[in-house]
């Protein structure tokens, strides 16, 4: 590096002052920095505003969210002593029901039963052989 002169050396006029007309580096800037950053200030503030709006809905969200659980757990709450009788219903009632036997049973009732079919074929020739009978009976009597 190069030494720097002595200031003592320097004249006056030139060690001193600068020329009027000149304006420094951050002199000639700082108007151009302070409107960039009241731009950065302003984007700032909308992020914080949009980050706050978000905020608000997600705690409200939250809050639907913790009643809404809060509401499942009393349901649940209520349906437990529903649920026990409903098993105590069935661990003494269980041997009254049907039996496998029982259900056999039914069952071949049930098959011995005429199908729709059976019934409307059964009640064709019924209609029929009184229809005979009558036609039968009409040519006799004349």
């Amino acid at each position: 590096m190069a030494e720097e002169p002595r200031r003592d050396t320097l004249p006056q006029s030139f060690a001193e002052t600068t020329p009027r007309g000149l304006r420094s580096f951050d002199e000639m800037n700082t108007g151009q920095m302070v409107f960039e950053l009241q731009g950065t200030v302003g984007e700032i503030k909308e992020a914080v505003a949009a980050l706050s709006r978000s905020l608000e809905t997600s705690e409200k969200r939250l809050e639907i969210a913790e009643r809404t659980s809060a509401d499942i757990k009393e349901i649940l709450k209520a349906l437990i002593p529903k649920i026990d009788d409903i098993v105590g219903f069935t661990k003494h009632a269980a041997p009254n029901f049907a039996t496998k036997a029982d259900i056999e049973k039914l069952d071949s009732a049930i098959n011995k039963r005429p199908t729709r079919w059976q019934a409307v074929v059964d009640f064709a020739l019924i209609a029929g052989l009184a229809g005979a009978l009558l036609t039968l009976g009409s040519h006799i009597a004349k």
